[in-house]
């Protein structure tokens, strides 16, 4: 006989109360993007939504807004292997970036 994992009990507990509240898959956004985009990335552009097959991007600075969208060949099929499926990402200014650098 096996004894309980206690760490799967809450995992799954977790998942079921985030799937429930429809946070799901913003977690799943989150942790994808973070592993696909590293770490200079990530600090710098965050997900903020999936609409229509694309992932919804804002970065803090122009700067970090054209990165992002030159390395989106590279970021979709990392993403992809992350099990976040997109087609195409989009990227934005956050409302309170500063527009020139």
């Amino acid at each position: 006989m096996t004894k309980p994992n206690p760490t799967r009990s809450i995992d799954g507990a977790l998942h079921g109360y985030l799937r429930k509240a429809g946070l799901e898959d913003a977690l799943l956004q989150h942790a994808s993007w973070d592993r696909a985009a590293g770490e200079m990335l990530s600090r710098h552009v965050r997900p903020v939504g999936r609409r229509n097959g694309a992932l919804l991007l804002e970065a803090d600075s122009p700067k970090w807004l054209k990165q992002a969208q030159s390395m989106r060949a590279h970021l979709l099929p990392r993403l992809a292997a992350e099990g976040l499926e997109v087609d195409r990402l989009i990227v934005r200014l956050t409302p309170e970036s500063p527009r020139s650098r």
